[in-house]
């Protein structure tokens, strides 16, 4: 698997996020027959490869956002649970062994009110050890 599908099965093992979204988990977008709510990721930076002891690195941003037109305490517990899930998790996918994920906050917390919808966004850091 690619390395945001890795991710993908990792958040979706928590029940409390089937719970919510199902299997809405969109990348970039949410398609314009998308129903709410639902989880959109991207990436946002992918820095080259640096070496370190003979093995090769890339450190990749990621963003997961919510779009829920449920409450704020429930959209506010759901990305507690996506962080959970993600935060110092370890694997490996096709691109190489993903060393660790980072938190690195949430950027964007913010109702959108022509849509009712609560829109929360979270970023991490993935450094990946490259075969």
């Amino acid at each position: 698997m690619i390395l945001e599908e890795v991710l993908i099965t990792q958040i979706l093992e928590h029940e409390d996020i089937v719970a919510l979204i199902g299997d809405r988990v969109y990348p970039i977008i949410m398609p314009q027959d998308g129903l709410l709510p639902c989880l959109i990721y991207q990436t946002i930076t992918a820095d080259a490869s640096y070496c370190q002891a003979g093995n090769y690195h890339d450190v990749i941003q990621m963003q997961f956002s919510l779009l829920n037109q449920g409450g704020i305490k429930e959209s506010k517990q759901f990305m507690k649970a996506v962080r959970s899930q993600l935060e110092l998790f370890s694997g490996v996918c096709d691109d190489g062994d993903i060393l660790r994920v980072e938190y690195n906050g949430m950027v964007a917390d913010d109702f959108q009110d022509d849509t009712r919808t609560y829109h929360l966004a979270t970023n991490f850091k993935i450094i990946l050890s490259k075969f």
